[in-house]
């Protein structure tokens, strides 16, 4: 048995001149330090921004219902909803990402426990109705991952509680010993990969809210919201996708994204909307985990699966800010289907980097130095496209709701170009 030293993330919240979302475009964003490559700044190392996902070796990824509170509490009156309830609608939002045919994403609640502290950093993918004091928000799904590509060796502690959290003897993560913690394969493992991801449900008597269930039971109380539409934008975030820009899919249809960052609690139609998927939604959560990429395990095609090759292609590019000269790093990247005017799928421009020091802390250098290129790329089902651009300034949502990407542009001034499309020969911005 050992300790293994490895490199950690824990999203949430970057100290990163403020306390910043790590939110990313297309794919929740973490750091990659593997090589220690050094920056410009002496005694940094270079700190790629990448996304996260789960490894094929952790699908189906297994939850554990928190049972130590039931009913689930209600912050405005008398509780009503039983955890068994509650846990049958959960997975109900897990199914919504789980019945995705081109996605070989899988997750499922498989056991349960009976801790009475908060969601934490343990290999157990929790879901709670236990939230810390200084809690604000509806609901969150935090996640560790790696940042460095790591070899993970039998017997070593991941998460330092004394019991081994990798074994040689398995193929494919799973509870080997019993004791309700989820061990890893041994092997080696990309930066990026998640290990760990909990999702808390807020309830507070002070700033919680009430969870109902069922179209019926939605309501204009702006502290009471629909549980399947929040669980199914958090369980987005628990695969490694991140915030959308899409409110409004088109002028004929008011809906948007499920993982739009906002949510009108006091709106049952939006509640509505929100909790079936977009196919904003479903070509991002293919593109990560896309079907019919192996021949054995769980991105092999079973009955049901459609390969993702031959449903979806990509439209790639480049995002230029003419008056800066500069690539463009956050930049909303759309497109609109030719014959609908409808928005399918929206993505976020440039590859960036950070420099790290000893301690951690990442630091912003220079435009030349954090922002790569202004590339994208945009998952879209086959068909004919236009592509729209727009700035992340705040309307519909900020830069600080979305990515670190976006937040690095937004730093540099880049957020200010006019929205347009692409008009071919002329085109100087994409």
């Amino acid at each position: 048995m050992k300790r293994q030293i490895i490199s950690i993330w824990m999203v949430g919240v970057l100290a990163f001149g403020g306390v910043m979302s790590t939110f990313g475009g297309g794919a929740l964003e973490t750091v990659d330090i593997t090589g220690s490559v050094p920056s410009p700044v002496a005694g940094h190392i270079i700190a790629r921004v990448i996304g996260m996902k789960w490894d094929a070796r952790s699908i189906p990824v297994a939850y554990s219902m928190n049972t130590s509170i039931n009913p689930v509490p209600n912050p405005l009156g008398s509780p009503f909803l039983s955890i068994a309830d509650a846990q049958a609608a959960l997975q109900a939002s897990f199914d919504q990402w789980n019945n995705i045919p081109t996605s070989f994403i899988n997750m499922q609640i498989t056991g349960s426990t009976t801790k009475t502290t908060n969601v934490g950093f343990d290999m157990i993918n929790e879901l709670s109705f236990r939230t810390a004091t200084s809690f604000s928000a509806i609901a969150s799904s935090p996640s560790v991952s790696l940042i460095s590509d790591t070899e993970l060796v039998d017997g070593a502690f991941l998460d330092n509680d004394g019991d081994p959290d990798v074994s040689s003897a398995i193929t494919a993560a799973m509870d080997v010993d019993g004791d309700g913690d989820i061990e890893f394969p041994a092997g080696f493992y990309k930066a990026g990969t998640i290990l760990d991801n909990d999702v808390q449900f807020n309830t507070k008597t002070s700033n919680g809210f009430r969870f109902t269930l069922g179209a019926e039971n939605m309501d204009t109380n702006t502290r009471s919201v629909d549980l399947n539409t929040v669980a199914t934008h958090e369980f987005g975030h628990s695969h490694g996708l991140a915030h959308s820009m899409i409110n409004q899919i088109g002028a004929d249809d008011g809906s948007g994204a499920t993982m739009f960052p906002f949510i009108d609690t006091g709106d049952p139609a939006d509640q509505s909307a929100q909790a079936s998927l977009a196919m904003d939604d479903i070509s991002w959560s293919s593109y990560f985990y896309p079907e019919g990429t192996d021949v054995s395990g769980p991105a092999a095609l079973q009955p049901g699966d459609k390969a993702f090759s031959k449903e979806f292609g990509l439209i790639t590019g480049d995002l230029h800010h003419g008056v800066l000269d500069q690539p463009i790093a956050g930049g909303s990247v759309f497109a609109m289907d030719w014959t609908t005017g409808r928005i399918v799928t929206g993505a976020y421009s440039g590859t960036t980097q950070l420099s790290r020091s000893s301690t951690g802390g990442l630091f912003l250098v220079s435009p030349e130095f954090n922002i790569v290129n202004g590339n994208y790329v945009i998952p879209v089902p086959k068909g004919n496209y236009s592509v729209g651009i727009e700035p992340v300034d705040g309307n519909p949502a900020a830069v600080t709701n979305i990515s670190l990407t976006t937040q690095i542009g937004g730093f540099f001034g880049q957020q200010n170009f006019a929205e347009e499309f692409w008009n071919n020969n002329s085109e100087n911005i994409i």
